[in-house]
């Protein structure tokens, strides 16, 4: 091949490999709409997958973990401090109040989430740490 043909092929080659690459990433095959576990990601699928019994949420890091959680009524989370700084887990918007008071070190405070709703909470102490329980 010539000098030409090589930098012609060299400028067309960057872009080709680019498409192949993005249509490789692309979805939109059979596996749309499905979870990496293979099933429907659907309002129902969503209400399968509500925890109930015991949950528990551990604050470390100045993170609540899970901050997010999908419940059904009647289940109990129990927050437990892992941070060496104290914490609390504090109702700011929901269908029911509750407040930790201050969580220490290696303590835990458990509430039953029986009332159907989204409950955001927050640690009063740490403002930017917030997380959402939805109850179904």
């Amino acid at each position: 091949m010539t000098r030409t043909g090589t930098r012609r092929a060299a400028r067309w080659a960057a872009p080709l490999l680019t498409l192949a690459i993005l249509a490789g990433c692309g979805g939109g095959g059979d596996d749309a709409g499905k979870d990496t576990k293979g099933s429907e990601t659907t309002a129902a699928g969503a209400a399968s997958k509500a925890q109930s019994g015991d949950v528990e949420v551990e604050i470390k890091g100045f993170k609540f973990t899970p901050p997010d959680l999908v419940l059904k009524a009647g289940s109990k989370v129990t927050w437990t401090n892992a941070d060496s700084a104290t914490h609390t887990a504090t109702g700011t918007d929901g269908p029911a109040e509750f407040d930790s008071g201050n969580i220490k070190k290696g303590d835990s405070f458990s509430f039953s989430f029986d009332e159907p709703g989204t409950y955001e909470y927050h640690c009063e102490i740490h403002t930017t740490m917030k997380a959402t329980i939805t109850v179904q």
